[in-house]
């Protein structure tokens, strides 16, 4: 446990970053995502080309699920413990990972279901771990910290399944190896230590299950969601794009070194953006999403008229994977900055599920689309997102200098 010391100078940015309070929890909690995700980002980069009209069916009924199972999933969180839910809900990753399998085929629309369960415990259980591992006022640079370290998953994992589906013939040998990598990912977590300010989670008012789900709901009325309705659909619909549409346009090959590159541009652009954000504001990442996604389609646009194993897939990687790591700060300081002082769960909850139904029907209707109408549609999206932002942001008066982020300041959480 820190000293008081320690944590004032953790507060003040005096300790070197590997000596900050909590910051070693961070890195655990990291290191657990980073190789269960090892397996299951690589196994979704393949699930559309190995079950052509399953697979969608699968990824969108796992995000439709965690979207409605948002509602609950912070009221398992406090009823098992961070610690246990984290754990825990990591088991359903490497369980999916098992059905994609072609003799356990028949199984992959039932695990999907589990697996948006676990999915929506997982991820309420993430953002509160943090929350009481860093100091007040520091959650957004911890926050960024832990997503660098997770973008790292998308690299190693595809890099691996690259390489084995290059050497071996066997795609069970390949998903065998990647649920290894789930369950290993949820070994290391079964050892994650309490959050240095657990006192505080343990102390909190309970959650009231009727009161939380009217908070949830009465944020449809609220005007600052409705301005974010275009960015969350955004970020759920790259999913179904960057995952479903650009992967099956390749060689199958390729995909693990694609995707790989991918990760590698979200994992530095994480840190980049991040930073971007703490000097200058939103302005730069919302004004930058337009310019690297039209680059992106445009490149993907140009790939089907090369042929699917050009180069040209690596460089629109690059633009998608800059993408990913604009939208996860964007979000997450859109939403901190304009809750912070109020309860932010019911708006974490809503949010995400927004995002995941986005994901879910995109999933499910982007294979019947044509790559053009993908394009367009995805596009206008962005357009209007970038629109919707800024006005919230403008009509709001935050201030676009500045990050304002701090330690959420709940009665609930």
């Amino acid at each position: 446990m820190e000293t008081p010391k320690q944590i004032e100078a953790g507060k003040t940015g005096k300790l070197p970053f590997w000596k900050k309070p909590g910051i070693l929890h961070v890195c655990h909690l990291g290191i657990g995502f980073t190789t269960l995700f090892m397996g299951f980002q690589a196994c979704q980069n393949f699930v559309t080309t190995l079950h052509p009209k399953d697979g969608y069916i699968a990824l969108g009924l796992s995000y439709f699920v965690l979207g409605l199972s948002c509602f609950f999933s912070p009221i398992v969180v406090q009823k098992l413990g961070i610690r246990a839910s984290i754990w825990t809900s990591a088991f359903w990753y490497g369980f999916f990972v098992i059905t994609v399998m072609s003799f356990f085929g028949s199984f992959i629309i039932p695990s999907s279901i589990l697996l948006g369960v676990g999915s929506a415990i997982l991820w309420s259980a993430q953002p509160c771990y943090i929350n009481y591992c860093a100091p007040e006022g520091k959650i957004a640079e911890y926050s960024g910290f832990f997503y660098a370290f997770f973008a790292f998953s998308g690299i190693i994992g595809n890099l691996a399944a690259g390489t084995i589906v290059q050497t071996i013939s066997s795609t069970n040998i390949l998903l065998i190896v990647l649920a290894v990598f789930c369950y290993a990912g949820m070994f290391i977590l079964v050892f994650l230590r309490h959050p240095p300010r657990v006192e505080e989670f343990n102390n909190e008012k309970k959650i009231e299950p009727v009161k939380f789900v009217k908070d949830v709901f009465g944020l449809l009325k609220d005007r600052r969601i409705y301005l974010m309705i275009f960015l969350c659909c955004q970020q759920g619909q790259a999913l179904s794009l960057f995952f479903g549409t650009f992967t099956v346009l390749m060689r199958y090959d390729i995909i693990g070194f694609v995707m790989a590159t991918y990760g590698t541009a979200d994992a530095i652009g994480s840190v980049f953006w991040g930073r971007v954000y703490d000097k200058k504001g939103w302005r730069p990442l919302l004004y930058s999403t337009p310019f690297f996604v039209a680059v992106g389609l445009a490149g993907m646009c140009f790939c089907t008229m090369l042929g699917n194993g050009t180069f040209l897939f690596y460089i629109v990687a690059i633009f998608y994977g800059m993408v990913d790591a604009i939208q996860f700060n964007l979000v997450f300081a859109t939403v901190a900055q304009n809750f912070k002082n109020e309860n932010p769960l019911p708006a974490f909850a809503i949010t995400r599920c927004l995002n995941s139904v986005s994901s879910g029907i995109s999933f499910i209707v982007y294979p019947y689309m044509g790559l053009y109408s993908v394009v367009g549609v995805f596009f206008f999206t962005v357009i209007m997102s970038t629109v919707c932002i800024q006005r919230l942001h403008s009509s709001l008066g935050v201030t676009p200098f500045k990050s304002e982020v701090t330690k959420f300041e709940t009665e609930d959480t």
